[in-house]
């Protein structure tokens, strides 16, 4: 867990080298772009992007993962929804609005010609109601669960992957976890292109009363929220066991970001992810 949250740390950092990104970067960075054969295991890792029809200049991204089966997408609570700034009222994207994207691996393109594939999205769960997320709370359950229009997204295009639930110990400890997200406003880095971040340790924060979720030791930004942290489980098989939450909540006097779970309750809105999870054995 320690190393593959090392790599999430990296992923994040190359991701804050602006100076207004800076506070989002602990420690070095060593974020990388996916290899070829990380590419096709994890091309089920794409985007939720929002825009409104009658104002071009107004749009949302953020990163979503095809998890259960061909129809489920998981993200954060908090897609879609932009809060007040200096130069516009905070603004909620209808689902209707939205739609999932799977990108092409390494910038490139399918045989369409096109860099990604669009998939409507029918409907949204989330933890908490959308205008709950305008002042977001680092202690508020933070997921969302969707499903894709039709007959939702074809094998071909991407494998969905799995979803297990994990004690808090059993995160904090797993050596070989990382977090893969997309990242934007990032000097170096492609914001269509998969980024991996591996070796980052997860730790429990002493102000949470229970484990709904836990400090990060990774650089986060604009984009990563919702990014899945991975990990093998003893079969060898690589699951999500919990997700990045809003970058905006790190704090320099904490050195971490923020993460959260996969709850039983939020492991039981996903198809066919309702296995425990079973760490690899230790040395």
């Amino acid at each position: 867990m320690h190393r593959a949250f090392a790599c999430l740390a990296s992923l994040f950092a190359l991701i804050g080298q602006s100076a207004t990104l800076q506070a989002h970067v602990i420690g070095k960075d060593d974020r990388s772009y996916l290899s070829h054969a990380e590419e096709e295991r994890f091309a089920g890792v794409g985007k939720v992007h929002c825009d409104d029809p009658t104002d071009p200049d107004l749009d949302y991204w953020t990163t979503g993962t095809l998890v259960g089966d061909q129809k489920t997408v998981f993200t954060n609570g908090h897609f879609g929804v932009k809060p007040a700034s200096r130069r516009s009222e905070p603004h909620i994207f209808p689902v209707e609005h939205c739609e999932f994207r799977i990108y092409a691996p390494h910038g490139g393109k399918f045989a369409d010609g096109y860099a990604y594939k669009r998939f409507a999205i029918a409907s949204a769960q989330r933890a908490q109601p959308p205008e709950a997320y305008i002042d977001y709370k680092a202690d508020r359950e933070d997921w969302a669960v969707l499903t894709l229009s039709g007959a939702g997204v074809d094998a071909a295009s991407a494998r969905a992957l799995t979803v297990r639930q994990a004690s808090m110990d059993e995160l904090v400890e797993e050596p070989d976890s990382f977090l893969i997200a997309y990242h934007d406003k990032v000097k170096g880095i492609d914001p269509d292109a998969r980024v991996i971040s591996p070796g980052c340790a997860v730790r429990k924060d002493r102000r949470a009363s229970d484990d709904t979720w836990f400090l990060l030791d990774c650089d986060t930004n604009k984009g990563s929220s919702g990014g899945l942290i991975f990990a093998k489980d003893a079969t060898g098989e690589h699951v999500a066991l919990g997700f990045a939450t809003s970058d905006g909540l790190a704090k320099e006097n904490d050195h971490s970001n923020y993460g959260q779970p996969f709850t039983a309750d939020v492991r039981g809105r996903i198809p066919g992810a309702n296995i425990p999870f079973v760490p690899t054995p230790k040395d």
